[in-house]
């Protein structure tokens, strides 16, 4: 391994590049075999590395078991059980004695 080749990696691990760390060296060999330009070079490192988060994001969201889609016609508006108390309204007293407390304390009166 050069220099070169330990600084690219370092920078790779710096910026969290973890798949351009991966594949530049064969993309590179690559792009010369196929006498490909420069940008085409970076093109094929950078899709590597887009094509891995969005896998890797993928994965991850599957492991939390969120929904993959969440729409508004999926939203059932019918459930009273999902509606917010009226404005207003605590959903226990404690609360709006607490606020109450709050607002005769902040009057000046205890």
């Amino acid at each position: 391994m050069n220099l070169q080749t330990e600084r690219i990696g370092q920078f790779c691990k710096q910026l969290k590049l973890e798949r351009v760390a991966a594949e530049y060296a064969a993309a590179a060999q690559s792009a010369v075999r196929d006498e490909a330009s420069f940008t085409d070079f970076l093109e094929t490192v950078l899709k590597a590395e887009s094509d891995y988060r969005a896998e890797r994001t993928r994965q991850l969201a599957k492991l939390a078991g969120l929904p993959t889609v969440k729409t508004l016609e999926a939203f059932d508006f019918g459930d009273p059980g999902r509606q917010l108390p009226p404005e207003g309204q605590a959903k226990s007293g404690g609360d709006q004695e607490n606020r109450n407390r709050k607002l005769t304390h902040a009057e000046g009166g205890g």
